[in-house]
């Protein structure tokens, strides 16, 4: 058996696109032929944190598994999220999160990701 760490303690600092109080960490990363990305991350946002504004350069599901913060994307109004929801942005749309409290989330990237098929949308 192995044990290894994945808390804010470990994580790389991020302030892309003007991301603020931010940090992740890799969790796995994969480049086959059949699969050409696919890679996880857990993402801390402390009180106050924000990912900046930008667009998915591939599929992206956003899981809250820790407190509460605002999505959004270009088109549509700001949406609430807690632990247990989950937000899925398609290739090019631009999205953005926020939090005023803090938020923990797995952030997983592939270009074969479709969670409508398994996950309940709301």
């Amino acid at each position: 058996m192995k044990v290894f760490r994945y808390d804010e303690r470990v994580g790389k600092k991020v302030e892309h696109f003007g991301s603020r109080e931010m940090r992740i960490t890799p969790v796995i990363k994969m480049l086959d032929k059949q699969v050409s990305v696919f890679q996880t991350g857990c993402v801390y946002l402390g009180p106050g944190g924000r990912i900046g504004g930008h667009e998915a350069a591939v599929p992206q599901l956003f899981l809250v598994v820790n407190g509460e913060g605002w999505v959004s994307a270009a088109d549509e109004d700001r949406r609430l999220v807690t632990t247990g929801q989950a937000v899925y942005w398609a290739p090019g749309e631009w999205h953005e999160v926020t939090t005023e409290q803090g938020l923990t989330a797995i952030i997983m990237e592939s270009d074969q990701l479709e969670p409508s098929g398994f996950l309940v949308e709301i």
